[in-house]
C-alpha cells in the first residue's frame, strides 16, 4: 500500500510539472512607422528660386536635398519612438534681372502619408504657398516664406500623430 501510495504522489508530481510546449506565444514585432513626403512645386516657382528641402530622413536624422523637378518625393521610416517626420523649404532667390515674366506662380503644396507596420496610418497635407505674385514681389515673398515652409508630425507607437509646434531643420 505504500508502495502504491508512492508511486500515485509521484505521478501526481510529475503531473503538475509538466507544461505543454507549444507555439502559442506570439512573436513581438519591432514597431516601425514609414512616410512619404510629397512636395509640389510649381514651374514658375523653380524657374525663380534655387530650392532646398530639409527632412527628417531614417530615424530622425536631418538631411537635405536640392529641388530641380516640380514634385520631390522621399520615404524614409523610423523604429525610434516617438518618431517624427518633418521638412522644412528654403528658397534662394534668383536675381531680379533674370525674372523675365511680369507674374509667377509660387504654388507649393505638401503631404505626409505614412503608416505603421502595426496598421495604423496617418495622412497630412496642405498648401504652402499660394497666388500669382508680380515679379517685383517675387523676391521678397520667397525670402518671407525661405524656412518658414514647413510641416511636421509625431507618431507614437500605437498611431497618434500630433502636429509639430517648432521645427527647424536647417
Amino acid at each position: 500500500m505504500k508502495k502504491s501510495l508512492f508511486l500515485l504522489a509521484a505521478f501526481a508530481c510529475c503531473l503538475f510539472t509538466l507544461t505543454a510546449c507549444g507555439d502559442d506565444d506570439e512573436p513581438k514585432v519591432t514597431p516601425k512607422a514609414t512616410a512619404t513626403y510629397t512636395i509640389n512645386f510649381h514651374q514658375d516657382l523653380l524657374d525663380a528660386a534655387s530650392v532646398i528641402v530639409y527632412y527628417k530622413g531614417e530615424n530622425g536624422a536631418v538631411k537635405f536635398e536640392p529641388v530641380s523637378t516640380t514634385v520631390w518625393k522621399k520615404t524614409v521610416s523610423s523604429t525610434k519612438f516617438p518618431a517624427e517626420f518633418a521638412f522644412q523649404i528654403a528658397y534662394s532667390p534668383k536675381d531680379a534681372a533674370e525674372l523675365t515674366k511680369d507674374s509667377y506662380n509660387l504654388d507649393v503644396a505638401g503631404s505626409i502619408d505614412g503608416s505603421l507596420n502595426t496598421g495604423e496610418a496617418f495622412y497630412f497635407s496642405r498648401t504652402l504657398m499660394s497666388a500669382p505674385t508680380q515679379k517685383d514681389k517675387v523676391i521678397s515673398t520667397l525670402e518671407k516664406h525661405s524656412g518658414k515652409d514647413v510641416m511636421g508630425y509625431t507618431v507614437t507607437k500605437n498611431g497618434t500623430a500630433t502636429a509639430m509646434t517648432s521645427i527647424n531643420l536647417k
